[in-house]
């Protein structure tokens, strides 16, 4: 990657930062619909992908940025993993972290809307929804911020 490209990159990653964070404080202040912007900068930040040549692509911006991120398992004692196994982690309901964003990203109008209530996820309430993308974005938003200073 050339130094301009990881500037790019370095300042959509810091952007996204940025909105996480804001939408995580707009979600304690009241306003829970924002678990759909904080579900979509998680996706941004560590589970995006493209399709180029017929194959998947990661393009999330902190694999691009930083290989070796870890972030602190779910479960005591939130020994840190390496991205890749945090995102197959259980987050709920059978689901696993990246399932969780992608399924709220694309089908609970993160990105897009699935006109079949609550499509893609499995048992689980809409608090339940909110409150584990809530703590993945916080979880995410401390790691990354740690990461930059």
């Amino acid at each position: 990657m050339s130094r301009i490209e990881n500037e790019v990159l370095q300042a959509y990653l810091e952007d996204s930062l940025h909105i996480l964070t804001a939408s995580l404080e707009q979600v304690e202040n009241g306003a829970v619909v924002f678990y759909r912007v904080v579900a979509l900068q998680l996706r941004l930040l560590l589970c995006d992908s493209s399709r180029r040549h017929n194959r998947r692509e990661d393009t999330s911006l902190a694999e691009q940025l930083f290989p070796d991120l870890a972030l602190p398992a779910l479960a005591p004692p939130h020994t840190p993993l390496p991205l890749a196994q945090w995102l197959e982690q259980p987050a709920a309901a059978g689901l696993t972290v990246r399932q969780m964003i992608r399924r709220v990203c694309d089908q609970d109008g993160g990105a897009h809307v699935d006109p079949h209530p609550r499509a893609g996820l499995p048992d689980l309430s809409p608090q339940e929804v909110q409150s584990a993308i809530f703590r993945l974005g916080q979880i995410t938003a401390q790691s990354l911020r740690q990461r930059l200073e």
